[in-house]
């Protein structure tokens, strides 16, 4: 079916209202989208032609004029991520080495950022709870190996030492993994969140 050059017109501004948008985070952009759809599809007739469209667009204001509009209203800045957003991304890597306190004011200033979307926020709290904090944490714990050794010995004889317990070379290697897998996650989520925050600084 041929579409109309009305509907052509809707297109357009829908792609450039995206384009504009990009700064946003994903689901606010979306959502932004979504009540522009719907304000047109009630503004506009069924069948509406070229002229009536162009009417209702004008009336509307550019694409760039509604996103600027948004960001005002939110509170957002244009230029995208500010101190705020880059302290939460420190933060959440290295806040938790400051008995876990650093790392909840991360998570606050996170979940109070326009930059990130909320799938985002919740990659940022959970991997991992704590930041390089947790593996720092995990390796005290797994330090003690429950290896037991006991000297004996006497000025007659010679001293010995014998060892019970411990840990394989499998169960090190494990433990290391874990360790690395764990520093890694925290790693790669901040550089995520950091990524993240430059393309809304571009």
């Amino acid at each position: 079916m041929r579409t109309s050059s009305g509907e052509r017109l809707v297109k357009d501004y829908l792609a450039r209202l995206r384009a504009a948008g990009r700064a946003l985070p994903r689901a606010e952009r979306r959502e932004l989208e979504s009540q522009i759809e719907e304000h047109l599809r009630d503004a506009l007739p069924a069948g509406a032609d070229e002229a009536e469209t162009r009417s209702a667009l004008d009336r509307l204001g550019s694409p760039e004029a509604v996103i600027a509009e948004h960001l005002d209203r939110v509170g957002a800045r244009a230029g995208g991520a500010g101190a705020a957003d880059w302290s939460a991304v420190i933060l959440l890597l290295f806040g938790g080495l400051l008995a876990m306190v650093g790392w909840f004011v991360g998570v606050v200033l996170l979940w109070r950022s326009h930059v990130w979307s909320a799938r985002e926020k919740v990659i940022g709290t959970l991997l991992v709870p704590g930041g390089l904090a947790t593996t720092v944490l995990l390796a005290l714990i797994l330090a003690d190996n429950g290896r037991d050794c006991v000297t004996s010995g006497s000025p007659h004889h010679a001293t010995v030492t014998r060892c019970t317990g411990g840990t394989s070379t499998l169960h090190d290697v494990l433990v290391t993994a874990l360790l690395v897998a764990v520093a890694l996650t925290s790693v790669a989520t901040a550089a995520f969140l950091a990524r993240r925050a430059s393309v809304a600084s571009v």
